[in-house]
């Protein structure tokens, strides 16, 4: 990653410099073909005549262009057939996209972005691009810094626009980084390019153009080479970031449990031995991975918070955006993004020896007459006059009976002293008798009452078990 910055009174050396930064970086090789995303604004105007305006031995094997019409304004039809007269004067490929949908969910400027990457990368895709060039410039840097500022990302996410990016198979490149606005534009007037204005742009609905009329230009007026510095800003970050990486990854990974169904857990355990920075960082590592790339959300408040409440003991919940919950178990931290519904409320009644009764496909209870194993956690012994037996998983009030003097112990207790994680309770089946009493958790603890039948001369066997 480059953090050469260039800037010329009038612009005439930026062909130059232009293609210094091409030949240095090796962006592409000679038989790739490239596609630059062309507004028809002044920033991919000048892209475009200085790609064409390349040397053989430094240009791809094709350009083509790709203009998205957001129609957003009354003149966004006129843009895109100059955009494409353009390109058939120049007997360059062109391809147009149409924002027909127009869904709207993050904000007119997100989901209007989110199109237009959407189209590009696909036509990309589909017509055998390699790399996808945009007209990113210097001040776009400083902006896009200010905005992430301003809403508080996170240290990762504060790298600013990077020079080079993947998304999947497509290369994606902005090699106007290196010059600041002035001199693009300088260099237009200079070459008698042609464009076009967004007059979306002069007014102060958006963000950007709020930072780019009222607080870039304070800034430029304290420092004139404010880009400049800006962009060795956002160099830095860029290194500080790798650096953090590989310090962190091996440690990140370590903390990491991944689950048959492709969920990945973080262990607290682990977590907790770390130093505060590692835990911070790790913590950040899992929830950009797990959350942020997904679509969710979460403030650094958010996150500190969490840093707070994971050195307490006992489960917790944290709800975040747009149905995101961070969940702690006893030892573990799970991302979802729905509540797991409540375990149907169905009963199963078991009346007769002999009869087996399914529950939820993989489990199944028989009732016998053998009665020779007594200390196997997955066969409980049972009186003839606590038939019918209800099967079924707990309910507000569920208490176990543990001895003969009658001391009892809510189920709930139960599996919070043992350490059963929340929605794992939800999943284990009780056996209650005609009485409502709860004789057995399956496969953790059985009731006085079960114990007390060894002096009884007839009783049954209840087996469960479980297809895995």
């Amino acid at each position: 990653m480059s953090h050469l910055f260039y800037h010329f009174k009038g612009g005439e050396k930026m062909e130059r410099a232009f293609r210094k930064i091409i030949e240095a970086s090796r962006y592409w090789q000679k038989e790739d073909h490239v596609l630059i995303a062309v507004s028809g604004g002044v920033d991919s105007m000048v892209l475009l005549r200085l790609m064409e305006r390349l040397p053989s031995n430094l240009s791809p094997g094709k350009i083509g262009v790709a203009h998205f019409d957001h129609q957003l304004r009354a003149s966004s039809f006129d843009e895109a057939k100059a955009v494409a007269y353009y390109c058939k004067q120049h007997d360059l490929p062109y391809h147009r996209g149409i924002w027909d949908n127009q869904v709207i969910e993050d904000g007119v400027e997100a989901s209007a972005r989110k199109a237009r990457y959407t189209f590009l990368l696909e036509t990309a895709r589909n017509y055998g691009y390699t790399t996808l060039l945009t007209a990113h410039h210097g001040d776009d840097q400083v902006e896009t810094l200010l905005i992430k500022m301003i809403r508080g990302s996170s240290l990762p996410n504060m790298v600013g626009i990077r020079p080079v990016s993947y998304r999947d198979t497509i290369k994606l490149v902005r090699p106007l980084l290196s010059f600041n606005k002035e001199t693009i534009q300088q260099w237009a007037d200079q070459q008698s390019i042609c464009f076009w204005e967004d007059e979306s742009n002069k007014g102060d609905d958006y963000l950007r153009n709020r930072l780019r009329h009222h607080i870039v230009p304070q800034i430029a007026k304290e420092a004139p080479n404010y880009v400049e510095k800006w962009s060795d800003f956002s160099y830095q970050l860029h290194l500080a970031n790798e650096l953090i990486h590989e310090s962190i990854q091996p440690v990140y990974e370590a903390c990491l449990v991944n689950e048959a169904d492709g969920i990945v857990l973080l262990d607290v355990e682990k977590w907790s031995e770390l130093s505060q920075a590692k835990q911070y960082f790790v913590l950040t590592n899992y929830f950009q991975e797990e959350l942020i790339t997904k679509g969710g959300q979460l403030s650094q408040r958010q996150l500190q918070m969490m840093m707070k409440d994971l050195k307490v003991a006992g489960e917790q919940v944290w709800h975040l955006s747009n149905g995101w919950y961070v969940k702690k178990t006893y030892q573990f931290l799970k991302l979802s993004q729905k509540e797991q519904e409540s375990p149907d409320k169905k009963e199963w009644l078991l009346s007769n020896v002999g009869q087996t009764i399914q529950v939820d496909n993989d489990e199944q209870f028989v009732l016998t007459k053998d009665s020779s194993e007594k200390n196997n956690p997955f066969e409980l012994q049972v009186s003839p006059s606590w038939l019918p037996l209800r099967i079924r998983y707990i309910q507000e009030g569920d208490r176990l009976k543990l001895d003969a003097l009658g001391h009892t112990k809510k189920v709930s207790r139960f599996f919070i002293d043992e350490k059963i994680p929340r929605e794992e309770r939800k999943k284990i089946p009780l056996v209650v008798n005609n009485q409502g009493e709860v004789i057995w958790i399956v496969g953790f603890r059985k009731s006085y009452l079960s114990i007390a039948l060894e002096t009884d001369k007839i009783f049954y066997k209840l087996t469960y078990s479980k297809n895995e």
